[in-house]
């Protein structure tokens, strides 16, 4: 009965996001109603995905959507969107993301990373100066498999910071 559940919990949501009532009062009740849903069902990717967009977009409830996130990805670990949405998140808040960036550290050493949350982070690390790691995760990602434009945008932040690819080879 569980997952019945959590589809009328999803269904109830959907609608509270449709309401009027949702943008007047900011998403105030949106956090609980994913809670409920998610609570039903750990592994429904998709609740934890459009709420937490809800509250970062049309809430303006960054912290809420990282929680829920970050919720999502201890249940489901090899979810690579909610890992991209948590970083794409962090990338857009720059102002006050210590926390963030923490968990997508965490993340970012997992074998199983996707390449866009590992790029996020170094794009990250680079504005807030950290140099030094951002490097560290471009020559990790240069050894890992990537596609086409992932390699012409490594090869590009290399030139940018004067590195060839030889300085990407070096551990």
């Amino acid at each position: 009965l569980r997952r019945p559940a959590a589809d009328r919990g999803w269904i109830d949501l959907l609608q509270e996001c449709a309401d009027r009532s949702f943008h007047l009062d900011h998403g105030e009740h949106l956090a609980g109603s994913a809670r409920r849903v998610t609570d039903h069902d750990p592994l429904f990717v998709q609740a934890y995905a459009y709420a937490a967009s809800m509250l970062m977009w049309s809430a303006n409830r960054p912290d809420a959507a990282a929680a829920l996130l970050e919720k999502g990805i201890e249940y489901n670990p090899g979810s690579t969107k909610l890992k991209y949405y948590l970083a794409a998140f962090t990338y857009y808040r720059l102002a006050d993301m210590k926390r963030e960036t923490a968990v997508l550290a965490v993340l970012a050493e997992r074998p199983d990373a996707p390449f866009i949350l590992r790029r996020t982070l170094a794009n990250t690390y680079e504005k807030l100066g950290h140099r030094d790691r951002a490097v560290r995760l471009w020559k990790l990602m240069w050894r890992m498999p990537r596609d086409a434009g992932e390699t012409r945008w490594l090869l590009g932040k290399a030139a940018r910071n004067h590195m060839s690819e030889a300085d990407l080879e070096k551990d």
